[in-house]
């Protein structure tokens, strides 16, 4: 009787084993990476919105022109939201570095200027990609990659 427990038990110890592994392979690498830096999880090189959109293909139905502009003004709106975070930054390390204070690069900065870089350039958004791209050169070379 002990030993048909002591069977079961360690194939529950297994099961838990290999789900707990499993659970985690999946968070780890699937889930975990548009948690960080807010990602928006739609907002990606192979969105067929800003494709169309950017090919400039001609579609007859305005009931899909009409969602597609509305998709991209979702983007474009995120877009401006990253904007306005990464000058907040900036201004926060200016003003550290203005009034003197130490500034540490792992407690003041999360380098999200790179994340915003990217997704402007995928909007086709080369004005906002050169001046921040100047910008993360002159006042934020800690961030380049």
């Amino acid at each position: 009787m002990i030993e048909t427990v002591k069977s079961i038990f360690k194939y529950y110890i297994a099961y838990f084993i290999f789900a707990s592994i499993l659970s985690f392979i999946i968070a780890y690498f699937f889930i975990a990476p548009y948690m960080g830096n807010d990602k928006a999880l739609g907002l990606n090189y192979e969105n067929t919105y800003i494709l169309l959109k950017s090919e400039n293909i001609k579609i007859k139905d305005e009931s899909v022109n009409e969602y597609i502009n509305e998709r991209l003004s979702y983007y474009n709106k995120y877009l401006e939201n990253e904007k306005i975070k990464v000058d907040r930054l900036l201004e926060n390390k200016r003003t550290l570095l203005k009034n003197g204070i130490a500034f540490e690069q792992h407690k003041d900065i999360d380098c999200s200027i790179n994340f915003f870089i990217e997704k402007a350039l995928i909007l086709g958004k080369t004005d906002l990609v050169k001046e921040y791209i100047n910008l993360r050169k002159k006042e934020m070379p800690e961030c380049i990659y």
